[in-house]
């Protein structure tokens, strides 16, 4: 009774080795096919990045921006500017 235990363990195993090795070997052919040479869903969070830097460096301009504008507000239009905001 044993033995047959071990041999399904064994089987089984064996059927999750053969299972690992074949989703490597389907990974490997999508980022070989591939125009990006990555899969689909890393060049997706690629253009994610890309695109929260860009606001990122955007909205930093702009606070820069009215930053400077703000430097050149005499006191009272900087009392204005806080009333309405």
């Amino acid at each position: 009774m044993a033995e047959s235990l071990a041999l399904l363990g064994l089987a089984s195993n064996i059927l999750s080795f053969i299972e690992f090795g074949h989703r490597v070997v389907k990974e490997t052919q999508c980022v070989r096919d591939s125009l990006h040479g990555t899969t689909v869903e890393a060049h997706e969070l690629e253009l994610i990045v890309e695109d929260v830097e860009k606001s990122n460096e955007m909205m930093i301009r702009e606070n820069n921006a009215q930053a400077n504008v703000q430097a050149k507000l005499s006191p009272a239009e900087l009392r204005i500017i806080s009333m309405v905001v």
